[in-house]
C-alpha cells in the first residue's frame, strides 16, 4: 500500500511539472505573439505619416555616419584626458619572486642597471610625478583639445550632410508623387480619347491611323506610369536611407511645400559661410592642433625632470641574506636627449610640413566653399524664376490642347496635331510639377553651403 502511494505521487509530481512546463510555453508564445503585433518589422509597407520635421528628428537620432561621429567625438575628449594624465602622478604596484641558483646576484643581462638577482620575494609601491618638460606636454595638451574642437566641428558638419539628405530625399519623394500624378492624369486623358476615337471608328468616322495612333498614345502613357512609379520606390528607398533605416520602409509624406524668395545678396552668405561652416572650422582647428604639436615636438630637444620614488617590503629573504625587510628610496630624474639619431629632428620636421599642409588644405577649402555657395546661389536663383516661367508654359499649353481637341472634335484638325498637343502638355505638366521641388532642393543646398540648416 505504501509502494502504490509513493507511485502516485511520483507520478503526481512529473503530471504537475509537464503541466508548468506547458502553461509556461503558452504564456511565452502568447506574450511573444502581442509583441510582435505591437512591433511590426522596420522593413515593412506600412504606410507611415512624416512630416519633414520629423524626418529630421528620426535621421539626428538614428544615422549610423552621425553616430559615428559623435563617437568619435567621445573619443577625442577621452584623449584629451589621456595626454593630461602625464601631469598627474603615476602609481604602480609591484610585485617579485625571484629565484637563483646558489646566490646568484648579478647577470650579464639588463643592462646598466642595478642587479635584480638576488633570491627575495619582495611587494612595493613606485611613484613618479612630472615636474616639467619645458611645455611639451603643455603643447600636447594644447593639441589635443583642439583636435577635439575640430572633431566636434566634423560631427556639425555630419549633422548637416545628414539634414541636407534627408531634405533632398524627402522632396524628391514629393517630386516623384508629383511626376506620377501628372503621368496618370495623361494616361487617363488619352484613354478616354482612345475610347471616343474607337466609337466613331466603329461608326466609319474616323480612320485607322486616328485610332492607331491614339494607342500609341495610350501606351506611352502606361509607358510613363511605369517609370513614375518606379521612380516613387526608388525616392522611397533614398528617403529611408537617409533617416538611417536598415531596410526600406513607405512613408506618407505631409506636403507643405513653402515657396520663399531666395536671397538678393550673395556676399553676406560667403562671409556668413566661411564663419559658421563647419568643414571650415574643422579646418582651423586642426591647423592650430598641428601648429601645437609643431611646439611639442620642438620642446621635446630639452629636458625632461620628474620626481621619484618607491617603498615596499620583502617578506620571503633568505637567511643570512644582507637584505632589508623594508625598503624606500626618493629622488629626481633628469632625462636629457643628447643625441637620438635625428629623431627628434626629423619629428619636428614631420610636425612642420603638415601644419604648412594643412594651411593649404584650408585655404584650398576657403575657396571651393565661395565656389560652391556662389553656384548654389545662382541654381537657387535660376530655379526660383523657373517656378513662374514653367507654370505659364504650362497655361499655355493646357489652353492649346483644349483648343486643339475642339477643333479635333469639330474635324478641323488631326489626330497627328492632338497627339503632339498632347505630349506637349504632358512635357509641361511635368516641368511645372518639377520647379517647386527644384527650387527647394536647391535651397536646402544654399543653406547647407552657408550652414543655416533647419534646427532639429
Amino acid at each position: 500500500m505504501k509502494q502504490r502511494d509513493s507511485i502516485s505521487s511520483s507520478e503526481i509530481t512529473s503530471s504537475f511539472g509537464i503541466a508548468m512546463v506547458f502553461a509556461l510555453l503558452i504564456f511565452g508564445l502568447f506574450f511573444s505573439i502581442i509583441a510582435f503585433a505591437a512591433e511590426p518589422p522596420e522593413g515593412n509597407n506600412i504606410p507611415q505619416k512624416l512630416s519633414l520635421e520629423e524626418a529630421s528628428k528620426i535621421a539626428l537620432k538614428n544615422h549610423p555616419l552621425l553616430l559615428s561621429a559623435e563617437f568619435g567625438t567621445q573619443a577625442a575628449a577621452a584623449n584629451v584626458d589621456d595626454v593630461r594624465s602625464a601631469y598627474l602622478p603615476q602609481i604602480t604596484g609591484e610585485g617579485v619572486r625571484t629565484y637563483n641558483d646558489r646566490g646568484t646576484v648579478i647577470a650579464a643581462s639588463g643592462g646598466l642597471t642595478s642587479s635584480s638577482m638576488i633570491e627575495r620575494g619582495s611587494v612595493g609601491l613606485s611613484v613618479s610625478q612630472l615636474i616639467t618638460d619645458f611645455g611639451k606636454t603643455t603643447n600636447l595638451i594644447a593639441s589635443s583639445k583642439l583636435e577635439l574642437e575640430s572633431q566636434k566641428e566634423h560631427t556639425n558638419f555630419v549633422r548637416d550632410t545628414v539634414l541636407l539628405n534627408v531634405i533632398s530625399a524627402y522632396y524628391e519623394v514629393l517630386r516623384t508623387q508629383s511626376l506620377l500624378q501628372v503621368a496618370e492624369d495623361a494616361l487617363k486623358t488619352r484613354s478616354t480619347l482612345f475610347k471616343q476615337v474607337s466609337e466613331l471608328r466603329k461608326a466609319k468616322m474616323k480612320s485607322d491611323l486616328d485610332l492607331s495612333i491614339g494607342e500609341s498614345a495610350v501606351a506611352d502613357a502606361n509607358l510613363l506610369v511605369l517609370k513614375a512609379n518606379s521612380a516613387v520606390d526608388d525616392a522611397q528607398a533614398s528617403l529611408s536611407e537617409a533617416l538611417g533605416l536598415k531596410e526600406p520602409k513607405i512613408f506618407e509624406l505631409v506636403n507643405r511645400v513653402n515657396i520663399v524668395p531666395p536671397p538678393d545678396s550673395i556676399g553676406p552668405m560667403i562671409s556668413t559661410a566661411l564663419d559658421l561652416n563647419p568643414e571650415i572650422a574643422a579646418l582651423k582647428a586642426e591647423g592650430e592642433a598641428l601648429s601645437k604639436n609643431v611646439a611639442a615636438a620642438r620642446d621635446a630637444k630639452y629636458p625632461t625632470i620628474s620626481a621619484i620614488g618607491l617603498g615596499g617590503d620583502s617578506p620571503y629573504r633568505v637567511e643570512h641574506q644582507p637584505i632589508a625587510q623594508h625598503y624606500e628610496a626618493g629622488g629626481f630624474l633628469v632625462s636629457i636627449p643628447f643625441f637620438t639619431g635625428g629623431r627628434l629632428t626629423a619629428e619636428e620636421k614631420e610636425a612642420e610640413y603638415k601644419a604648412l599642409a594643412a594651411q593649404q588644405d584650408l585655404t584650398a577649402k576657403m575657396n571651393e566653399l565661395q565656389r560652391d555657395v556662389r553656384i548654389a546661389f545662382d541654381n537657387v536663383q535660376t530655379a526660383y524664376k523657373n517656378i513662374e516661367v514653367t507654370r505659364q508654359l504650362f497655361k499655355s499649353t493646357h489652353e492649346s490642347l483644349e483648343l486643339t481637341q475642339a477643333r479635333y472634335q469639330l474635324g478641323r484638325s488631326s489626330i497627328v496635331d492632338l497627339n503632339e498637343a498632347q505630349l506637349a502638355d504632358t512635357q509641361a505638366a511635368i516641368t511645372e510639377a518639377n520647379a517647386d521641388y527644384e527650387y527647394l532642393i536647391q535651397r536646402a543646398v544654399l543653406d547647407y553651403r552657408v550652414a543655416l540648416h533647419v534646427e532639429d
